[in-house]
């Protein structure tokens, strides 16, 4: 079985990697050099996936663990789980910021959908805490990620229909037809993400109430 807190520190050492070719980025967009600039920020959002998987992996055997026990040494554990779980969060939500940074909305969107699971699997170990609260707060920090997975699924979604737009007025119409179905697939994102606002989101607090009464959360963006 993986070692949690070895995966804590893989997880702490691919951060500050990942923080490294952030700082790197901006650097190389105050020189204008673009096309370098968005190599970093690819770089920075693969080291942040790498965290948060790690995190995510932590936290699972944390939970293992603490299925097997009963007491102080179970609630430790499942503290910890949860802690790992925001955590990943957190660095899914760096990659996919360093993606959109770099124009790559689609595997930006995606990361923010992993940012999203990762803060329902923390409300739910604090659900089952009776942790009523703090499991509502998770859960509209996770809102919010599909939120922004389904801004990012649109961008995408309106550069590849125009790219197919433009594949089609030069004449290249299999290369238009291609686009149109990543279109297709696109559009099926967008309302994934849309539906997983409204599904995992907690009851609104009670002062946004009067403003949401009877709305689809997902338009509120």
């Amino acid at each position: 079985m993986p070692d949690p807190l070895s995966l804590e520190r893989e997880a702490a050492h691919e951060n500050s990697q990942g923080h490294q070719q952030s700082f790197a980025a901006q650097h190389f967009n105050i020189l204008a050099d673009v096309e370098e600039a968005n190599n970093r920020y690819v770089e920075a959002a693969r080291h942040y996936h790498r965290a948060a998987t790690a995190f995510v992996g932590a936290g699972e055997e944390h939970l293992r663990v603490a299925g097997l026990h009963a007491g102080e040494g179970a609630t430790g554990r499942r503290g910890q789980a949860a802690t790992d779980y925001g955590l990943a969060a957190s660095d899914y939500w760096y990659a996919g910021r360093a993606y959109a940074d770099g124009y790559d909305f689609e595997h930006a969107a995606e990361e923010m959908q992993a940012s999203a699971a990762a803060y329902v699997q923390g409300a739910k170990v604090r659900e089952e805490e009776g942790r009523a609260s703090e499991a509502s707060t998770l859960r509209v920090e996770a809102s919010f990620r599909y939120l922004d997975a389904q801004r990012y699924y649109e961008q995408a979604l309106e550069f590849h229909r125009n790219l197919a737009r433009n594949f089609q007025a030069i004449g290249e119409r299999r290369a238009a037809s291609d686009e149109r179905r990543q279109c297709s697939d696109l559009e099926a994102q967008v309302r994934a993400a849309a539906a997983s606002v409204n599904q995992e989101g907690p009851e609104y607090h009670a002062a946004y109430q009067s403003s949401y009464a009877g709305a689809n959360r997902s338009e509120y963006k």
